[in-house]
């Protein structure tokens, strides 16, 4: 979805999440880490946290611009808990509601929606790793409650 999202021809990809995602959400210090990026800071924040390899040794952060939908974006705990708080309000928005619609269930109730796995009918989860970077999200609309990892 990011790669054809990033062939618009009037918007960048980057523009597209600032404008539907990162602002509508709250998240102030998210943004796509692309090699253009203008500034090694999140938003004005601090500067980013350095990856690490599992021997502990410091990484850089991948900046790609390719397929930057599946891995670009960098957002700091609160934007990642202001993102998940959102799927867990009462009034569900119209376009997350279809988010969160499965595109496929097994009998078990494990599948697909949007952007997000389904475990059990109601856990629903994502995760992702760049070099020397983890993250995990995670929700359960019926006990309300709402996990964010991320690893460094």
């Amino acid at each position: 979805m990011g790669e054809l999202l990033a062939r618009q021809p009037l918007k960048s990809l980057a523009h597209i999440l600032q404008q539907n995602l990162f602002t509508p959400f709250g998240m102030h210090h998210s943004q796509l880490a692309t090699p253009d990026m203008v500034t090694p800071n999140i938003a004005n924040s601090a500067p980013h946290t350095a990856g690490h390899d599992i021997s502990g040794k410091v990484v850089p952060a991948w900046h790609f611009q390719a397929m930057a939908g599946a891995g670009a974006v960098r957002a700091s705990l609160a934007d990642m808990q202001a993102y998940v708080s959102a799927y867990l309000a009462q009034d569900l928005s119209a376009a997350l509601q279809r988010q969160l619609t499965p595109l496929h269930l097994d009998a078990k109730g494990n599948g697909m929606a949007m952007g997000w796995m389904i475990h059990q009918h109601d856990i629903y989860w994502h995760n992702g790793q760049t070099a020397g970077f983890s993250s995990f999200a995670g929700f359960n609309r019926k006990t309300g409650k709402g996990v964010v990892l991320l690893a460094a």
